[in-house]
Parts: structure tokens; C-alpha cells; sequence
């Protein structure tokens, strides 16, 4: 009996023993092993969020470098004046009321091109402007090409060199042909082709010095002329300012330089100045002396550092490079040559022309 009794007596230790560790020992090992797991995926949550902080911080400075790179793009892209800051000269014309113009528009950052190049009157030109762009190697990403206006008239493929100077990127001041064209086509997308039959009729523009009538040649570019043609030739100012560029403007005609703001410029003759005559602009060189003349002495009168024009409109005269002032027009439409000029080291580039209109210089 008393080996049977301690079998049944070793048999209720062992049982108790189990029992212990069921009821005690696994519980705790699981509670211990959950606080565990808890613990590390606290902790990995916890990584996380810290790492998503860090990149949400890096997510903040890319905001904040994207807002910077935004700042820079206001204040290196161009700002445009259009409100004189005094009363208009004795001598200033009517402005059509579709003239739609920019008077004065300003780049501070061109200087970091590097090339930049004035090109004289296109005048629709469009093989021989592509030749010139060839020619000069141009990379518009480098580069920066400035048309010194008058893009369109007399030439075989007008609408032709408005596209192609988008396409490459290039500036432009207005010329007084393309002043026309503007004031035409503008007409025409507020009233319609129907309205233009009439050729004999004059458009209604108030009393402006050079009145238009609808049959006007410039009326073949303005009905092959797109909304786009018609924007990109818009963003043409009357003045483009440089003064990063060895404090230079350019513009289609002249500058008066009695007035010292090119805001205040009357827009007819920033466009169609060729001569000064006691004070008054003129269009042709039969009365008083060129305008350069002019702004040259008032230049070295100034104590200040000269400005300098680029300008273009003046074929009889041809290029015509001084000492603050640089005639691009080298009369390509003429049959003579298409110009280009880099403004940093003022080599010049030209390629001969085709004569399209054989109208006297």
C-alpha cells in the first residue's frame, strides 16, 4: 500500500505543478510577451511619426524653397509701367483706342544669358531670320534674341516670323508696323471681319495721326493672323529696359532725351521717331538731326552713367553703332542685309537678303 500511496502522492505534485504553470506561468509570459509587442510597435509608431515629422519638415523646406524659387520668379521675370508719372509732351499724339500697348516693360535678369542678341527689322523676312538665328549659333536656353520691331510688312511670310519668334523664344518691342497691324487686328476680334468690308471706310480710332482704312495692305497679315499671333505680338512693348545690361533700352524708333522716365515717351513717336527738330520728333530725315544726336549730348552732359538704346526703324541709315546708341536696321527687306547684334561684345552677325520691295531708301 505504501508504495501505491506515494505513486498517487507523487501523481498530485506533478498535477499541481501543472496547474501552476498553466494558471500562473503562461499567463504571465503572455502578458509579458504582449507588453512586449506593444512596447515595440509604440515604439515603431513612434519612429515613424518622428520620421514623418522629418519629412514632413524637408516636405515644409521644399515648400518653403518652391516659395522661394516663386519669389525669385516675380523679381527676376519682368515688370511692366504703363502709367505716366508726368503730363504729356507738347508734341504727343492721339492713341488709337485699340492700340492695346505695354509702354514700358523691364528684365533685371537677362544679364545671365550668355549671349544677347538685337536683330534689326524683320519686315516678314522669315527665311532670312532663320538663316541669322543659324548663323549665330542660337540656343534658346543660353541665349536670349531681342527683335528690335517692325516683325511684319512688305516681307514674303509675315505671320511666318511671328511664330518663328515664339518658337525660339525671342523679345520684341513694337514697331509701327506692327503697331498697325495690332490696331487692325484688335478691331477685328471685337467686331468681326464683316465689320472691315468697306475698304474705302476709315476705322473709327479717334483723331489719331495716321487714320487707317480697311483697305489697307497691312489687312492681308491681319486676316492670316491667329489669337496666339496676335497675343505674342501684343506682348511687344513700346520700351524694353535692361538695366543689368549696361543700363540699356530698346525701341522700335527713338527717345526723347528731354524726358528722362520712358514711361513718359509718347507711344507714336517711340515707334516712328527718326529726327528731332527744335524739340519735335520727325518721321523723316528732311528736317532737324538724328535723334541719336540728341540723346548722345545729353548723355555725357548726365553725371551719371550713360543709358544706352538699341533701336531699329532707320534703313536709310542703316547700322549705325555709336558710342550709347546702336541702329539694328540694316534694311534686309531692301535687298541688303538682316542683323544681328550681341550686346556684350557688340560683334556683329548679318546674313545678305532678298530684295522684296524695291521702294527708294
Amino acid at each position: 500500500m505504501l508504495p501505491s500511496r506515494k505513486k498517487w502522492l507523487w501523481l498530485c505534485c506533478c498535477l499541481l505543478f501543472a496547474v501552476v504553470v498553466i494558471v500562473v506561468v503562461v499567463p504571465s509570459v503572455v502578458v509579458t510577451r504582449n507588453n512586449r509587442n506593444s512596447a515595440q510597435q509604440q515604439e515603431s509608431s513612434t519612429g515613424g511619426s518622428n520620421n514623418g515629422g522629418e519629412n514632413g519638415g524637408q516636405g515644409g523646406e521644399n515648400s518653403g524653397q518652391g516659395g522661394e524659387n516663386g519669389g525669385q520668379g516675380s523679381g527676376n521675370g519682368p515688370t511692366t509701367d504703363n502709367t505716366p508719372t508726368e503730363p504729356p509732351p507738347s508734341y504727343a499724339k492721339a492713341v488709337s483706342s485699340y492700340a492695346n500697348y505695354t509702354r514700358v516693360q523691364t528684365y533685371h535678369d537677362l544679364a545671365n544669358k550668355d549671349r544677347i542678341f538685337i536683330i534689326g527689322d524683320v519686315h516678314g523676312c522669315a527665311g532670312e531670320l532663320k538663316e541669322l538665328v543659324q548663323k549665330i549659333n542660337y540656343n534658346k536656353d543660353r541665349d536670349q534674341i531681342i527683335l528690335a520691331g517692325d516683325l511684319v510688312y512688305r516681307g514674303p511670310d509675315n505671320v511666318g516670323v511671328i511664330r518663328y519668334a515664339k518658337e525660339i523664344n525671342a523679345l520684341c518691342v513694337r514697331g509701327n508696323h506692327d503697331d498697325i497691324v495690332i490696331r487692325f487686328k484688335t478691331y477685328e476680334l471685337q467686331h468681326g471681319l464683316d465689320a472691315m468690308q468697306d475698304e474705302k471706310e476709315t476705322m473709327p480710332e479717334g483723331d489719331v495721326e495716321d487714320p487707317l482704312k480697311f483697305g489697307d495692305d497691312h489687312m492681308g497679315i491681319v486676316k492670316n493672323m491667329t489669337q496666339e499671333d496676335y497675343d505674342y505680338l501684343v506682348s511687344c512693348p513700346l520700351v524694353l529696359e535692361l538695366p543689368s545690361l549696361n543700363n540699356s533700352r530698346v525701341v522700335h524708333g527713338g527717345l526723347d532725351p528731354q524726358i528722362k522716365n520712358p514711361v513718359n515717351n509718347d507711344p507714336y513717336w517711340v515707334v516712328n521717331m527718326r529726327n528731332i527738330d527744335d524739340g519735335v520728333p520727325e518721321r523723316t530725315h528732311s528736317d532737324g538731326k538724328h535723334w541719336t544726336k540728341y540723346w548722345s549730348e545729353a548723355q555725357h552732359k548726365n553725371f551719371t552713367a550713360p543709358i544706352n538704346v538699341y533701336y531699329g526703324h532707320d534703313a536709310g541709315r542703316g547700322l549705325d553703332l555709336e558710342t550709347e546708341t546702336f541702329g539694328t536696321d540694316s534694311a534686309c527687306v531692301y535687298g541688303h542685309q538682316l542683323t544681328a547684334l550681341e550686346m556684350k561684345t557688340h560683334q556683329v552677325t548679318q546674313v545678305d537678303c532678298q530684295d522684296y520691295d524695291s521702294m527708294d531708301l
